[in-house]
């Protein structure tokens, strides 16, 4: 409880126990619909009847949803270093980075359990 009341102790549980789960359903979401989506909507016939290989169909949509979870702990890491640039929180930009990335790794994690 002592840990709490320090600025990592609060950003660890006020916002990076949280955050997980709530992006957490747009990873999944997005994990699943990177080509059941289109199959569900029947439009995957089509996409495949196209020159483009399958392997690059779902790279290329992989790399769109990598693209849109860095956009998100990209602009969480950016509020978080402008947010403790006018407090009194002494945490630096590279620390605050860290659980930046350990967030984006779990969220591909669900992202990719929801591919399978």
């Amino acid at each position: 409880m002592s840990e709490l009341l320090t600025p990592a102790g609060f950003l660890h549980t006020e916002l990076f126990s949280y955050m997980p789960l709530v992006i957490g359903f747009f990873s999944i979401l997005a994990g699943s619909g990177l080509v059941a989506g289109d199959e569900e909507n029947g439009t995957l016939d089509l996409v495949l009847a196209h020159p483009v290989s399958r392997l690059s169909l779902f790279a290329g949509r992989w790399l769109a949803m990598l693209a849109a979870h860095l956009g998100i702990v990209v602009l969480t890491w950016i509020g978080l270093a402008a947010g403790t640039r006018w407090s009194v929180i002494d945490v630096s930009v590279g620390e605050l980075a860290l659980p930046c990335l350990s967030l984006l790794a779990l969220l591909l994690l669900f992202a990719s359990l929801g591919c399978s």
